[in-house]
């Protein structure tokens, strides 16, 4: 808990409150009242800090923040009305509508200002503007600082008064408008307090000792309250001072309110002030009760201020864009290095498939081999009962020998010409024994080489030149007349690759015999010219 101690000193008395503040509020302490003969003002204010710190150091009251409270005669109070503008430009407009109606220069003018939520008659906004003279808030500064105390605020007591009806109104659950009557020797001061806010405030004389005196003043300040505030109506009087319940009631019964009194004292500590004088200490009590911050302070009063400033949000945005761009820049680095790896581990992969695709190259060049030497490959038997079935079944012909020579894929196929009479192969259309057009396939090259001597008579041979190239996959290349011999031919033919499916010739017995051949193996019954199926059933 700090401490705090509340003055208000005017011209006849010094009143000191000392209290314990917290969070959850303030608490009284100790109370002392002294009559001076001096008080803070610009002549006397060195010489009331020396009585002050005097007065400290007599009572025993260690050094301690100080709120100071300025009685309702040295400051002035205007109900001010005002547009509705920006929050920011309200102390402005209400220190322009208040200085046109001070009787003290403006520049000499401290206006601080309490609004409130009651709209004036046009529906204006509406506040209570305090102002004090500059010269006595320097007076007080100069009476603190020589008196060695820390000057924390300077308020009105109309404000204390305020203070200490809300701290009695939340612990008796009052609420509404309610008039304050602060009780002085000979005056007395009323304030209007709703919601703990100050919205009037008015000095009163006291003609006599008895409360009773003060009705009509009382009646005159309700009324012109009520015209100022016409849906705030008062209908509670709270009086801090001295008063007796038969004087409440009259109050209560000419007023038309409710009279309650308030102790600005607690139990422990208001035997140190007599009853009468106890009203003297509201503003001082209020002062140190008032929560911060507090609704009016001379030492900071509202100020005007510039105009909400845009670089908060040029920073907000700029930060957003930062942090953005920084995320994004993250990720993009992430995503390099992924990529980056990615590539890394590509050309890994591919320098590991170039090893495997050198270490197969001797193999494909094997398998180029293997399949260059397998394309030669030739059925010898097929190819022999090719040329048995397709030899023409004439007397006075005859085979004399048959050379079989495999061509090497880089063997030249053109014929070598030998010696003797050679009659090409002619071409289809040309003059002479027509023969068959080959049919050959014009794209693959031959795999062998057969030549056939044979002997007979001319028409026979021409025959047997027919029968040649009618064989599908041989080709007739030379064809040699009175080679080797007379009367003999000597044929040279191509011979190209065919799948063993396409061995479909069948051979027929033969209506002429060779004298001392042996007679045909082959069944003479048709056989189904169909291709061999592996996948079919065997007989």
């Amino acid at each position: 808990m700090t401490r705090l101690l509340g003055i208000d000193w005017d011209q006849k008395y010094l009143r000191l409150v000392e209290a314990k503040a917290s969070k959850s509020g303030a608490i009284v302490q100790q109370a002392w009242l002294w009559e001076e003969s001096v008080c803070p003002n610009p002549a006397q204010a060195e010489e009331a800090g020396k009585r002050l710190k005097e007065r400290l150091r007599e009572a025993g009251i260690a050094p301690a923040p100080v709120r100071f409270v300025i009685g309702r005669d040295g400051v002035i109070c205007r109900d001010v009305l005002y547009p509705d503008v920006p929050a920011n430009e309200v102390p402005a407009i209400v220190g322009f509508q208040t200085t046109k109606e001070l009787t003290i220069p403006a520049d000499e003018a401290v206006i601080d200002f309490i609004p409130n939520g009651f709209p004036g008659p046009l529906s204006e906004k509406r506040a209570l503007a305090v102002v004090v003279h500059a010269e006595l808030l320097a007076a007080i500064r100069k009476t603190c600082q020589v008196a060695g105390l820390k000057l924390e605020a300077v308020l009105p007591s109309g404000v204390g008064h305020a203070a200490l009806w809300s701290q009695h109104a939340a612990a008796t659950g009052a609420s509404g408008t309610t008039a304050v009557l602060a009780l002085g020797e000979s005056t007395g001061e009323v304030g209007f307090v709703h919601d703990g806010k100050l919205l009037f405030t008015r000095s009163l004389i006291r003609p006599q000792k008895q409360l009773t005196s003060l009705i009509p003043e009382l009646r005159r300040t309700l009324a012109a309250f009520a015209t100022l505030y016409p849906t705030a109506e008062a209908k509670r009087l709270a009086i801090v001072g001295e008063s007796t319940p038969e004087e409440r009631a009259k109050l209560a019964e000419t007023l038309g309110v409710e009279v309650v009194p308030v102790d600005p004292l607690p139990p422990s500590t208001a035997s140190q002030i007599p009853p009468e004088r106890r009203g003297l200490l509201a503003g001082a009590v209020g002062a140190v009760l008032a929560s911060k911050p507090l609704s009016v302070n001379f030492l900071d009063p509202k100020r005007t201020l510039p105009p909400p400033s845009r670089k908060p949000l040029y920073y907000a945005i700029a930060a957003a864009v930062g942090v953005v761009f920084l995320v994004g820049l993250i990720l993009y680095w992430m995503e390099l290095a992924r990529r980056n790896t990615r590539i890394e581990e590509l050309q890994l992969t591919k320098q590991s498939l170039q090893k495997q695709i050198e270490a197969l190259s001797d193999a494909d060049k094997k398998l180029e081999a293997i399949n260059a030497w397998a394309s030669t490959d030739l059925v010898l038997l097929d190819e022999l009962y090719d040329l048995i079935a397709g030899f023409p079944d004439l007397p006075n012909i005859r085979i004399t020998k048959v050379t079989w020579t495999a061509i090497s894929p880089q063997q030249p196929t053109a014929a070598t010409p030998t010696p003797g009479t050679r009659t090409p192969a002619l071409p289809a259309g040309a003059a002479g024994p027509r023969a068959p057009a080959s049919t050959a396939p014009a794209g693959p090259k031959p795999v062998a080489r057969v030549v056939i001597q044979a002997t007979g008579d001319a028409a026979a041979l021409e025959r047997l030149r027919s029968a040649m190239s009618s064989i599908p996959h041989w080709k007739l290349d030379l064809w040699e007349k009175d080679n080797p011999s007379p009367g003999s031919v000597q044929a040279t033919l191509k011979v190209f690759p065919v799948s063993p499916k396409d061995y479909d010739r069948i051979l027929a017995p033969p209506r002429h015999r060779t004298v001392g051949m042996p007679p045909p193996r082959r069944s003479a019954e048709p056989v189904s010219a169909e291709p061999f199926d592996p996948g079919g059933d065997l007989p």
